[in-house]
C-alpha cells in the first residue's frame, strides 16, 4: 500500500477548521476524520462530479485504499487523474496522482477507465453543460439593473448620511405591460432592513421598460431585480485590509472566502479603483466556492446565470445551480426555484414547486404568496386549496407585502373556488379600483373579475 494518507490530510486541513467554508465538502472532511468512510466517499464523489479538484483527488485516494467503497486501482487512477488535470486548479504535479500512477500494475486498464469518466466529468464537458460561460458581461460592473425611467429617487435619512451609515436595499419584482413594477420585495438589505422604508416609498412609482412578445404585444416581464444604493458612492466604505485578506484567502482555496470574493466585486465592483484593485468576474470565484458545495455560491451564480450577470444567459444551467442550492437546504435558492417552477404549467414543475415550499419552515413574503397563487389559480386542480391560500394571505403582516392589489386577487380567486362569488366579486373589484388609481395593468384584473360575474349568474 502506497503511504499517502498524509497528503490527503493535509488536504483536508486547509479547510476543515472554518467554521463557515464549504458546508459539504467540510462535511466530507469530518465524516473521514470520524471512520464514516461511506458517506465520506458518497460526498466526495457527488462533489468530484461538480469538478471539485481536492474530491476528485480524494475521491481517488478512497479508491486506492478501499475505504468507503470497494477497493479499485483503476478508479483510483481515474478520479485521481482528473484531479490532477482538473484546469480550474493550477496544481498539476499533485503527490496523490503520482503516488496511485507508480502503484498501478495494468496502465492500459486504468487509462481506459480514466477515459471513460473524462467523457462525463472533464473540465472542457463540465464547461459545456453547467458552467457558465465569461465571454460577456455588461461594462456597469456594479450591479446589473433592470432598465428604468424614475422620477423620484429614494431619500437618503439625514441621520443616517450624518452617522456614514452606508448601504443598499435589492429588490426583486415583476414588470407589467405598463412597466409599471408588481409584486416588490427585498431580498438583500443591508445594513437589514435600515433603508428597506425608503426605498418602497418611492420604488412603487417607477416606471421600466416594456417588454414585447413576436406578435408586439405587451407583456408581463418576471423576476426583475434592482438595488438602491445608499451613500455607497460619497462615503468610503470598502476596506482595503479587508478586501486583500479575503482575495488572500479565497486565492489559498478557503472556498467561503471565494464566496465573499465574489460578492465583493458583486457590490463593490465599480468603486475597486478606489483602492487601488481590478474587478474580477465573480462567476469565476463563485464557481470555485460552488464545486465545493456551499450553497450560496451555488445560488449566486444560478442567478448570475439565469439572469446574464457577468456571464452569458443560459436558462438550463441556471436552474441546475438553483436546484442544487435548494436541495443543500438553502431558503432562498428553495423559494426562487419554486417561483420559476410555478411559472410553468405541467404538474411536474407545480409539484416540485409546492415540494420546496412545504419544506421551509418559515416563508418570505413573496414565497408565501406566490405559494396561495399556486393554491388558488393552478391548472392542476388536484393542487388548489383555496382555504390555505387565504391562510396565507392573512398571515402576512401589514406592509409586509407591498403589492395589495395581489393580495385582493388571491383573496378574490379563493372565495370563488369555494363558491363564494358575492365576496371574489368584492375583492376584486377592489383590486381593479386600486390598480386604476396606481396606473397599473388591469386587463387581467378586468377579465377575472367579469368572469366571477359571470359564473355568479349561472348559478
Amino acid at each position: 500500500m502506497v503511504k499517502i494518507i498524509p497528503t490527503i490530510k493535509f488536504l483536508f486541513i486547509g479547510l476543515v477548521f472554518l467554521q463557515s467554508a464549504a458546508a459539504d465538502f467540510s462535511s466530507a472532511v469530518k465524516n473521514y476524520n470520524d471512520k464514516n468512510y461511506q458517506q465520506a466517499f458518497k460526498q466526495f464523489h457527488e462533489l468530484a462530479k461538480l469538478g471539485s479538484q481536492k474530491s476528485q483527488l480524494n475521491l481517488g485516494l478512497l479508491y486506492f485504499n478501499g475505504f468507503g467503497v470497494e477497493k479499485d486501482i483503476n478508479k483510483a487512477y481515474a478520479w485521481s487523474r482528473i484531479g490532477n488535470e482538473n484546469e480550474i486548479s493550477n496544481d498539476r504535479k499533485n503527490p496523490i496522482f503520482r503516488g496511485i500512477d507508480k502503484a498501478v500494475i495494468d496502465k492500459q486498464t486504468a487509462v481506459l477507465e480514466y477515459q471513460k469518466l473524462i467523457e462525463k466529468y472533464s473540465f472542457k464537458f463540465l464547461k459545456k453543460t453547467i458552467y457558465p460561460e465569461y465571454g460577456y458581461y455588461p461594462e456597469m460592473i456594479r450591479r446589473v439593473q433592470s432598465k428604468s425611467n424614475y422620477s423620484i429617487l429614494p431619500e437618503y435619512p439625514y441621520k443616517l448620511r450624518k452617522q456614514e451609515i452606508t448601504g443598499w436595499v435589492t429588490l426583486q419584482f415583476d414588470v407589467d405591460a405598463k412597466g409599471k413594477p408588481r409584486n416588490i420585495v427585498a431580498v438583500e438589505s443591508i445594513p437589514k432592513s435600515v433603508f428597506d422604508k425608503t426605498a418602497f416609498e418611492v420604488f412603487p412609482q417607477w416606471e421600466f421598460e416594456i417588454k414585447y412578445n413576436s406578435q408586439d404585444e405587451a407583456i408581463w416581464n418576471l423576476n426583475q431585480e434592482y438595488t438602491l444604493f445608499y451613500g455607497l458612492e460619497d462615503i468610503p466604505s470598502l476596506n482595503i485590509d479587508y478586501y486583500l485578506k479575503v482575495k488572500k484567502a479565497a486565492v489559498q482555496g478557503n472556498h467561503y472566502a471565494e464566496y465573499r470574493f465574489g460578492m465583493i466585486n458583486i457590490r463593490q465592483g465599480g468603486r475597486l479603483k478606489k483602492i487601488g484593485q481590478i474587478f474580477e468576474n465573480p462567476n469565476v470565484w463563485f464557481l470555485k466556492s460552488a464545486i465545493n458545495g456551499l450553497s450560496d455560491a451555488q445560488l449566486e451564480i444560478a442567478k448570475c446565470i439565469l439572469y446574464g450577470k457577468y456571464c452569458s444567459n443560459n436558462i438550463f444551467k441556471g436552474i441546475y445551480w438553483l436546484k442544487l442550492s435548494a436541495v443543500n437546504g438553502n431558503i432562498v435558492a428553495k423559494e426562487l426555484f419554486a417561483k420559476l417552477s410555478l411559472q410553468r404549467p405541467e404538474m411536474y414543475s407545480q409539484k416540485l414547486a409546492l415540494q420546496f415550499l412545504q419544506s421551509t419552515l418559515k416563508l418570505s413574503p413573496m414565497a408565501a404568496v406566490q405559494f396561495a397563487k399556486l393554491l388558488t389559480s393552478s391548472q392542476n386542480i388536484a393542487l388548489r386549496d383555496p382555504d390555505k391560500a387565504i391562510e396565507l394571505v392573512d398571515s402576512l403582516a401589514s406592509g409586509e407585502y407591498w403589492d395589495e392589489v395581489t393580495l385582493l386577487e388571491i383573496e378574490a380567486a379563493a372565495n370563488a373556488s369555494l363558491g363564494k362569488f358575492t365576496k371574489a366579486i368584492k375583492k376584486q373589484q377592489k383590486a381593479l379600483d386600486l390598480a386604476v388609481e396606481r396606473n397599473i395593468d388591469v386587463i387581467a384584473i378586468q377579465k377575472n373579475l367579469a368572469e366571477y360575474k359571470q359564473q355568479m349568474i349561472s348559478l
